[in-house]
């Protein structure tokens, strides 16, 4: 009898629908097409004739709910965008996108600009920002902001807020802050990718909600001349997955502690087949001269900041980064498992090819060459400190590992002193000095 029932019920809905279509009710909204040019003309209905002259215009033109896609035709346009929707923006014929110099820059100000604003000092300005909670897809743009030379900590190419995702493939995101060699180079604004905002510092900011939760899917891009972080994965909720080939280039040995990819304060990231080099500071007695305890002000390819739960880094490659991986947990005590897995990785060069401090990681089947240290473990104090003793050292696993050092293959630092912890090694390749003196709970096995 219930079998019955169910399909003398669907046979009803069925009806119901086909009555509908006949009585003429709206079929889905079909995608719609917008053109932008630098030199516009009737009928809008192509890059020889396009609708519109600025892309900002085509943007609020679109209906977001139509699967909108604005085609940026060839042609360099100045001026800052928002994106408040879900829509795909495409470049052709080599388009770009630059911020409207040598004129004033504006303070952006979308509802999570003006969420950021309410907290920090200095109101963010972008080139672009998107604040929505649907998808932005850009593909083959390039989007190049040189900020005015000022001392300014919220400069970013590119945000992402309001529990967006964006989309970007085959996009440079080409500068982030002032140009190098300013006198306000060591500023800390200027990211390349800004992917949410935490709401708290410290170590509550694991845990609590970030004040603007972003996501990002990035592949085949590039990304550089950034003045603080190429990529940056901020706060609890917020992700990205970036890869593969995403290629991020800092500006060398110069006067800030740049960071290719930050992932930080609960944020989590998978990152796959990218490349990773140049991040190098390079200041007298502050950074890059290769003392440890000048470490926390050196650039790093990849720094996790009191990460969240797990993130994974797989098939990457980073060379010439003053340390290649660093960790730095947020946990108050060990953690059940890994915050940080390292698969398959290539790190070379700088003077720690993989620095742990405090926390949890896994490595497996990586190379580590070529520079002064390849695995250091070092302390450093819950919430990401330095100076005051943890409680508990860190725990790492390396299996199949090629740790070569030309000072030491694994280092342990004597801010470890009486801390517990260890290292297993299974079936790894270690070529130089293993150095643990003076720690009589740090344990390395195998």
């Amino acid at each position: 009898m219930s079998g019955r029932i169910r399909a003398h019920a669907a046979k009803v809905i069925g009806t119901v629908a086909t009555l509908s279509l006949l009585a003429g009710a709206p079929a889905a909204a079909s995608a719609q097409t917008l053109y932008v040019s630098e030199h516009p003309s009737a009928p809008g209905t192509s890059c020889s004739h396009a609708g519109f002259k600025e892309i900002q215009r085509a943007i609020e033109e679109a209906d977001v709910t139509a699967g909108t896609v604005i085609k940026v035709c060839g042609g360099t346009y100045a001026e800052q965008l928002e994106v408040t929707g879900g829509m795909s923006i495409v470049g052709k014929s080599g388009a770009k996108v630059t911020l409207p110099l040598p004129t004033k820059i504006e303070d952006s100000r979308t509802k999570c600009d003006e969420a950021i604003d309410a907290r920090v000092s200095q109101p963010d300005r972008d080139l672009l920002s998107i604040c929505t909670t649907g998808t932005v897809k850009l593909s083959s743009l390039t989007l190049e902001a040189k900020f005015p030379t000022e001392c300014y900590d919220s400069l970013y190419n590119t945000m992402v807020g309001g529990h967006g995702l964006l989309e970007a493939t085959k996009v440079t995101f080409a500068d982030a802050g002032v140009e190098k060699g300013s006198p306000d180079g060591g500023c800390q604004g200027g990211v390349g990718i800004e992917v949410g905002v935490s709401g708290e510092e410290g170590p509550s900011s694991v845990s609590t909600p970030a004040l603007e939760v972003g996501h990002a899917i990035l592949t085949d891009d590039t990304i550089a001349e950034y003045q603080k972080n190429g990529i940056t994965v901020d706060g609890d909720g917020s992700s990205a997955a970036i890869g593969k080939k995403v290629t991020i280039i800092g500006d060398g040995p110069d006067d800030q502690g740049q960071n290719g990819i930050q992932v930080s304060r609960g944020a989590v990231a998978t990152i796959d087949d990218v490349t990773i080099s140049d991040n190098e500071c390079d200041i007298m007695s502050v950074c890059g001269h290769e003392s440890a305890s000048e470490w926390e002000e050196d650039a790093s390819g990849l720094l996790l900041y009191l990460p969240g739960a797990a993130t994974t880094v797989e098939k990457a490659t980073l060379s010439a980064n003053n340390i290649g991986v660093e960790y730095i947990s947020g946990s108050e005590t060990r953690p059940a498992t890994s915050e940080l897995t390292l698969i398959h990785d290539k790190i070379s060069g700088g003077y720690a090819s993989v620095q742990v401090n405090q926390g949890r990681v896994s490595m497996r089947d990586n190379k580590l060459t070529g520079g002064l240290i390849a695995l250091d473990v070092n302390e450093n104090e819950y919430g990401g400190g330095f100076g005051t003793p943890s409680e508990y050292a860190p725990d790492a696993s390396s299996m199949g590992d090629y740790l070569e050092g030309t000072t030491a293959a694994i280092q342990v630092e004597p801010s470890i002193g009486a801390l517990e912890g260890g290292l297993a090694l299974t079936s790894d390749s270690v070529v130089g000095p293993v150095v643990n003196v003076g720690h009589p709970n740090f344990k390395i096995s195998g």
